[in-house]
């Protein structure tokens, strides 16, 4: 995800390892699967806090305004 500060925020699926990394100002996170089919759930093993509102935080510190990213 690029911005217009010329920032970026990676997110990389790791298969071998079923976790998802996110490079952002933040700093590096590696997010676990924990939910189900019916209820995606992605958890960082550091700090137990979900993938999506992580993100949303992420994107919205580096965009400079408020963005909550949701599953539909």
């Amino acid at each position: 995800i690029c911005f217009r500060d010329r920032s970026v925020i990676v997110i990389n699926s790791q298969p071998p390892l079923h976790e998802i990394w996110v490079a952002a100002k933040a700093g590096g996170f590696h997010y676990r699967w924990a939910g189900s089919f019916l209820a995606p759930r992605w958890v960082d093993h550091k700090t137990g806090r979900e993938l999506l509102s992580d993100l949303s935080q992420f994107v919205s510190a580096q965009a400079g305004q408020a963005i909550k990213l949701e599953v539909h």
